[in-house]
């Protein structure tokens, strides 16, 4: 995967990152596990697919791309490989994130989830609505899938 070094937050320099956030007062956040999928799968395919579609669209509309979270609450933890965190843990997270990202100057942020289910969604989804209306900041919380048209 080739990604844009000039997208990608790690890579910024501090003036670089001002002129970013003027240009597009937008950032994407990557969030995946680290799990089990099979045999077959790298431990971290849902970030790795998370910041591939968070970089194309960032590519496309702008905006800065944060590396992933590779943090997640409860799911397959019982295989070998995964690694997990609780709700509370994850939820203090994102709230602690947002708040920085607002700090830096972001108006609006997308929390792109590469490992669904019940326990992410509630992880993420419920700090990111109190912080939106705490920061003044639009937030979209996704795993994508309901962008998807039937």
């Amino acid at each position: 995967m080739n990604l844009d070094p000039r997208l990608l937050w790690e890579n910024l320099t501090p003036a670089e990152l001002d002129a970013a956030v003027q240009a597009k007062p937008l950032a994407y956040v990557p969030a995946g596990s680290l799990e089990w999928h099979g045999e077959h799968l790298p431990l971290g395919c849902d970030s790795i697919r998370a910041l591939a579609i968070c970089h194309r669209a960032a590519a496309i509309s702008g905006g800065v791309v944060l590396p992933p979270l590779y943090t997640t609450a409860p799911g397959f933890s019982a295989y070998r490989g995964s690694i997990f965190f609780s709700g509370r843990l994850v939820k203090a997270l994102v709230d602690e994130l947002l708040r920085e990202l607002r700090k830096v100057g972001f108006r609006a942020v997308v929390l792109l989830l590469g490992h669904a289910g019940e326990a992410q969604d509630e992880s993420f989804r419920e700090p990111a609505e109190a912080a939106g209306e705490r920061y003044g900041m639009k937030i979209l919380v996704t795993t994508g899938m309901e962008l998807i048209p039937e």
